[in-house]
């Protein structure tokens, strides 16, 4: 849908319809996320994670 420009909002358009990176839906690859966060960004992420209510399940 994207592809097709099926969304008038241009924030969900990709910036260029040559590159697949730029599609607000990618994968879906369960964890996929570590091909681009850094291991940094990752342990971030972690430890952010662990501040979350657990009411919600996280």
């Amino acid at each position: 849908m994207e592809e097709e420009g099926e969304f008038s909002a241009t924030i969900l358009q990709p910036q260029d319809k040559d590159n697949p990176e730029t599609y607000k839906v990618r994968k879906g690859k369960v964890g996929g996320y570590v091909e681009y966060f850094t291991k940094k960004d990752q342990e971030f992420a972690a430890r952010e994670i662990k501040k979350l209510n657990p009411t919600f399940g996280f």
